[in-house]
């Protein structure tokens, strides 16, 4: 069972939010401002996750929506959270929806650097070996990257999807080899510890978290 509470202001075309929400073993609060003229949207905000007992994934994560019309996307990614900058636990999330209707996908890992911050230079299995003189977390370890299907609706979400290895090493270890400097970083490649297969969700619509 789930529970999550919200309180907006509204301010002409601007609107200023904080909720939290709670499945009673972990949580989350968050707070964010945006901007909607009836055709385009934006916003920006900053969720705070705690109560894991995985220590990597009580953390900040930031996150933004660019909309117009029917058609939005959100980003969610630990990075974007400015001043609680890093690469662990909810690291990276993605939807892109068109109206009630979604496609999406999220990784969580653990904290290479708190476990092990000796380096091996082992390969991505779609990237290689990793560039920018950097390498892979010698316990660097993927929990979970489903890759989802989704409908939001009435403050809800439902999901059904697929958790596997090639989500993450395809979003995840691209990010730290590509080009975007900001985001290089060891790869996390130990998938030992990962959940892979069939991925379902329901519980409410997060407004300031992607992760189910």
């Amino acid at each position: 069972m789930q529970r999550y509470r919200g309180a907006s202001y509204q301010a002409g075309d601007w609107a200023f939010s904080l909720g939290g929400g709670t499945n009673f073993r972990t949580y989350n609060v968050g707070g964010g401002v945006g901007y909607n003229d009836g055709m385009f949207n934006a916003s920006y905000y900053q969720t705070y996750h705690g109560g894991s007992s995985k220590p990597a994934q009580n953390q900040w994560n930031g996150g933004f929506t660019i909309g117009y019309g029917d058609f939005k996307i959100r980003e969610e990614n630990d990075f974007l959270a400015f001043g609680h900058r890093s690469d662990k636990g909810r690291t990276q999330a993605l939807e892109l929806s068109y109206g009630n209707w979604a496609i999406g996908s999220y990784v969580e890992t653990n904290d290479g650097k708190e476990v092990d911050v000796d380096l091996h230079s082992r390969p991505s299995r779609i990237w290689g070996l990793n560039k920018h003189n950097l390498g892979s977390w010698a316990k660097g370890y993927v929990y979970n990257a489903p890759l989802y299907l989704g409908y939001n609706s009435g403050g809800t979400t439902s999901r059904i999807g697929l958790s596997a290895w090639w989500v993450q090493d395809a979003t995840q270890n691209w990010m730290h080899q590509s080009w975007f400097k900001p985001g290089n970083q060891n790869y996390y490649v130990d998938y030992d510890k990962m959940y892979q297969g069939v991925y379902l969700h329901y519980g409410y619509y997060n407004r300031f978290s992607l992760y189910g």
